[in-house]
């Protein structure tokens, strides 16, 4: 047992590192509008896997400028479960020891952040889906926002009792859980590992990079994420993304 925890956890951190370089990657794309890369960013204290800053005034999201978006990443190496409105707001559905929820996690994130930028997202990125016959399941847009009906529905209908329950679950105004709602971005059902291996070899290819060998039980890429934890080195630029790709060859 032991063992396979050990592997999941380890395929978990391969899966973080691949999805940093294929956000990262964008540092180096001709007029790109990404200006920074954090990867396990301190600042934003659930949702700190990677963090991208953009230039000002250059990404739009449904109609508002973001300053920067926020990744929280959660691979799992089945599909035994998947994700519901109310398993989103039950502590032990991410095992936590603190026995907060994962919708509490991204609302205590959302306060540290609020008074820094102006609007920001909020991404949850997993490779479990939403349970079909789930209440949100069908009416998630494809960039992971919550649908205007969720924020506008009479709490006598589905979406609109969901709602109450969040917004009772984190004892929170209206006001302040439609702010927080509207950052929300709910990435389900995003890449597998062979997914993510193609489309991040598209963009290593595109940038000059040398792609991943998926063939190789061995990743430089994987191996460097880790030595950017360890030794600090986790704020990337365009230059410095580029200095670093060039001294490792």
């Amino acid at each position: 047992m032991a063992r396979k925890q050990i592997a999941a956890r380890l395929t978990g951190d391969d899966y973080q590192a691949r999805f940093f370089w294929y956000i990262a990657s964008q540092l180096l794309f001709n007029n790109s509008n990404v200006e920074t890369v954090i990867l396990e960013n301190d600042e934003a204290k659930y949702i700190d896997d990677v963090t991208v800053f953009y230039k000002k005034h250059q990404k739009s999201d449904l109609r508002n400028l973001s300053e920067a978006d926020f990744y929280q990443v959660k691979y799992h190496v089945d599909q035994r479960d998947s994700y519901t409105a109310d398993n989103v707001i039950d502590p032990s559905f991410v095992g936590s020891s603190s026995k907060k929820s994962l919708l509490q996690r991204f609302y205590e994130t959302y306060n540290e952040l609020k008074e820094k930028y102006s609007f920001f997202t909020l991404n949850l990125v997993s490779n479990w889906i939403w349970r079909g016959d789930d209440g949100l399941a069908t009416s998630i847009r494809d960039s992971g926002a919550l649908p205007e009906k969720f924020f506008i529905e009479n709490e006598r209908t589905e979406i609109g009792q969901i709602r109450a329950r969040w917004k009772n679950h984190l004892l929170i105004d209206d006001e302040t859980f439609q702010d927080f709602g509207r950052k929300l971005r709910l990435k389900l059902n995003y890449f597998g590992n062979d997914q993510l291996n193609e489309v991040l070899n598209d963009r290593l290819i595109r940038v000059g990079l040398s792609p991943i060998d998926t063939s190789s039980i061995k990743s430089p890429y994987d191996d460097l994420a880790r030595k950017f934890i360890q030794k600090g080195k986790t704020i990337f630029n365009k230059d410095s993304l580029h200095e670093v790709c060039k001294c490792e060859g």
